[in-house]
């Protein structure tokens, strides 16, 4: 009996030295297996919304700073009255509404300078004014300028505004009423050459024939 306790309390005692190597063996091992962070593997903070901040780009085809609006808005509106680019002496000693350019019926001589008669300040002859205050604007009514646009006699250079058409149009008619085409009114404003003109389907008009 003896003998048998000796054998067990040996086993015991073995276990133990054993039991305490395994011990001494956890000790030894690490306590952390996570290696640190590499140079090039830096993680970046998180912004407030939990997300990383986006790297900044520096292409070509980032907009170059003032260059987002390079065009410009240009004022496109006409002159109120077109001066051609001609000769000093073109209309020198020349009457009004005289055709300095053959070529074009609407080159005429203005107050002595070379013009274009179809404009707010002369249209469809010299001296033919659109009251652009009042709405109107120089244009064609079956491609022979006048001032259209009125809304009142008043308005008219020759003191007409015809309602038979839309847009309305300033006529030389005298009296008004009647409709009746005066060489006399478009002779005042445009010089002794210029003529009332009439058409089928259009008002009454001055030009040079």
């Amino acid at each position: 009996m003896g003998s048998s306790r000796a054998v067990v309390a040996g086993f015991v005692a073995i276990a133990a030295i054993g039991c305490g190597i395994a011990v001494g063996c956890t000790l030894l091992a690490p306590f952390d297996d996570e290696a640190a962070p590499k140079d090039d593997d830096v993680v970046q903070p998180l912004g407030d919304d939990g997300v990383a901040p986006a790297e900044s780009s520096t292409g070509d085809d980032a907009p170059a700073s003032g260059d987002d609006d390079a065009s410009a808005v240009q004022d496109v509106t006409p002159a109120e009255d077109v001066v051609v680019d001609a000769d000093a002496e073109t209309c020198t000693g020349r009457p009004e509404g005289f055709n300095w350019n053959t070529a074009d019926p609407l080159a005429r001589c203005c107050d002595g300078g070379a013009t274009l008669v179809k404009t707010n300040q002369n249209c469809g002859v010299c001296g033919v004014r659109c009251d652009v205050g009042a709405g109107q604007q120089c244009g064609t009514q079956n491609g022979h300028y006048m001032c259209r646009g009125c809304s009142a006699s008043t308005q008219c250079w020759a003191g007409c505004c015809s309602t038979t058409y839309s847009p309305h149009n300033c006529t030389p008619n005298s009296p008004c009423a009647n409709g009746t085409c005066s060489d006399a009114l478009c002779a005042q404003a445009g010089g002794p050459t210029a003529k009332c003109m009439t058409q089928a389907n259009g008002s009454n008009y001055c030009a040079y024939p």
